[in-house]
Protein backbone atom coordinates (compact mmCIF):
# COMPACT_ATOMS: atom_id res chain seq x y z
CA UNK A 1 0.00 0.00 0.00
CA UNK A 2 1.51 3.53 -1.18
CA UNK A 3 1.77 6.60 1.32
CA UNK A 4 -0.28 9.74 0.94
CA UNK A 5 4.24 11.30 0.39
CA UNK A 6 4.52 8.36 -2.52
CA UNK A 7 1.16 9.16 -4.22
CA UNK A 8 2.05 12.63 -4.06
CA UNK A 9 5.81 11.88 -5.57
CA UNK A 10 3.85 10.26 -8.26
CA UNK A 11 1.62 13.22 -9.07
CA UNK A 12 4.15 15.78 -9.18
CA UNK A 13 6.33 13.38 -11.79
CA UNK A 14 3.40 13.14 -13.62
CA UNK A 15 2.86 17.04 -13.79
CA UNK A 16 6.39 17.42 -14.40
CA UNK A 17 5.95 14.81 -17.48
CA UNK A 18 2.76 16.47 -18.47
CA UNK A 19 4.61 20.14 -18.44
CA UNK A 20 7.64 18.34 -20.48
CA UNK A 21 4.95 17.44 -23.15
CA UNK A 22 3.36 20.86 -23.67
CA UNK A 23 6.73 22.41 -23.30
CA UNK A 24 7.70 20.28 -26.83
CA UNK A 25 8.11 20.61 -30.11
CA UNK A 26 5.52 19.30 -32.09
CA UNK A 27 7.40 16.25 -33.66
CA UNK A 28 8.87 15.01 -29.71
CA UNK A 29 5.02 15.49 -28.57
CA UNK A 30 4.19 13.13 -31.82
CA UNK A 31 7.15 10.58 -30.88
CA UNK A 32 6.20 10.53 -27.13
CA UNK A 33 2.78 9.65 -27.82
CA UNK A 34 0.88 6.14 -29.19
CA UNK A 35 -0.05 6.09 -32.65
CA UNK A 36 -3.30 5.91 -31.87
CA UNK A 37 -4.27 8.89 -29.67
CA UNK A 38 -5.47 12.12 -30.32
CA UNK A 39 -2.53 13.97 -30.46
CA UNK A 40 -4.20 17.53 -29.72
CA UNK A 41 -6.21 16.12 -26.68
CA UNK A 42 -3.70 13.83 -25.29
CA UNK A 43 -1.35 17.60 -25.19
CA UNK A 44 -4.22 19.54 -24.09
CA UNK A 45 -4.74 17.18 -21.43
CA UNK A 46 -1.52 16.42 -19.64
CA UNK A 47 -2.01 18.75 -17.09
CA UNK A 48 -4.35 17.31 -14.33
CA UNK A 49 -5.73 19.41 -11.46
CA UNK A 50 -7.47 17.05 -10.06
CA UNK A 51 -4.18 15.60 -8.32
CA UNK A 52 -2.98 19.02 -7.76
CA UNK A 53 -4.36 18.82 -4.10
CA UNK A 54 -1.79 16.15 -2.42
CA UNK A 55 1.02 17.64 -4.39
CA UNK A 56 0.22 21.21 -2.94
CA UNK A 57 -0.61 19.73 0.42
CA UNK A 58 2.61 17.97 1.06
CA UNK A 59 4.51 20.99 -0.04
CA UNK A 60 5.62 19.98 -3.30
CA UNK A 61 4.27 22.94 -4.93
CA UNK A 62 3.78 26.20 -3.38
CA UNK A 63 0.83 28.76 -3.82
CA UNK A 64 2.48 30.71 -6.54
CA UNK A 65 3.51 27.73 -8.72
CA UNK A 66 0.35 26.34 -8.22
CA UNK A 67 -1.14 29.47 -9.29
CA UNK A 68 1.06 29.36 -12.76
CA UNK A 69 -0.08 25.59 -13.14
CA UNK A 70 -3.62 26.93 -12.77
CA UNK A 71 -3.39 29.70 -15.53
CA UNK A 72 -1.43 26.81 -17.80
CA UNK A 73 -4.59 25.15 -17.07
CA UNK A 74 -7.07 27.66 -18.22
CA UNK A 75 -4.93 28.37 -21.31
CA UNK A 76 -5.66 24.77 -22.11
CA UNK A 77 -8.82 24.91 -21.50
CA UNK A 78 -9.63 27.84 -23.81
CA UNK A 79 -8.08 27.37 -26.57
CA UNK A 80 -9.41 27.35 -29.79
CA UNK A 81 -9.12 24.02 -32.21
CA UNK A 82 -10.12 23.81 -36.13
CA UNK A 83 -12.49 21.05 -36.45
CA UNK A 84 -10.37 19.50 -39.24
CA UNK A 85 -7.65 16.81 -37.30
CA UNK A 86 -5.20 18.03 -39.95
CA UNK A 87 -5.62 21.64 -39.29
CA UNK A 88 -5.38 21.26 -35.59
CA UNK A 89 -2.30 19.24 -36.23
CA UNK A 90 -0.79 22.18 -38.64
CA UNK A 91 -2.12 24.37 -35.48
CA UNK A 92 0.04 22.44 -32.97
CA UNK A 93 2.89 22.09 -35.10
CA UNK A 94 3.06 26.31 -36.26
CA UNK A 95 -0.01 28.13 -34.27
CA UNK A 96 0.61 30.79 -31.93
CA UNK A 97 -1.68 29.53 -29.51
CA UNK A 98 1.02 26.73 -29.60
CA UNK A 99 3.73 28.62 -29.29
CA UNK A 100 2.53 30.28 -25.86
CA UNK A 101 1.34 27.37 -24.59
CA UNK A 102 5.30 25.61 -25.10
CA UNK A 103 6.23 29.23 -23.30
CA UNK A 104 3.66 28.91 -20.49
CA UNK A 105 4.65 25.10 -19.88
CA UNK A 106 8.82 25.97 -19.90
CA UNK A 107 7.47 29.01 -17.68
CA UNK A 108 5.92 26.53 -15.21
CA UNK A 109 8.89 24.03 -15.17
CA UNK A 110 11.17 26.90 -14.86
CA UNK A 111 9.05 27.93 -11.53
CA UNK A 112 9.16 24.21 -10.55
CA UNK A 113 13.59 24.57 -10.56
CA UNK A 114 12.83 21.65 -13.43
CA UNK A 115 14.86 21.67 -16.46
CA UNK A 116 13.13 20.62 -19.79
CA UNK A 117 13.88 17.76 -21.92
CA UNK A 118 11.75 15.08 -23.58
CA UNK A 119 8.87 13.56 -21.44
CA UNK A 120 8.69 10.44 -20.62
CA UNK A 121 4.84 9.57 -20.98
CA UNK A 122 3.77 6.56 -18.97
CA UNK A 123 0.24 6.48 -20.04
CA UNK A 124 -1.45 3.22 -19.55
CA UNK A 125 -4.19 3.07 -22.15
CA UNK A 126 -7.30 0.47 -21.13
CA UNK A 127 -9.90 -0.53 -23.45
CA UNK A 128 -13.17 -0.15 -21.58
CA UNK A 129 -15.63 -3.12 -22.22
Amino acid sequence: MSTDRENANYWYNELVEGLRLIASEFDVQERALPDFVHLPDEVLNAVDLDTLSLVVELGLVTQEQTEKIKQLDCALENIELPSNYEAMIEDMKNGNSFNTLRKMAHEVLNSLGQTYKEPATSAVYVKSS
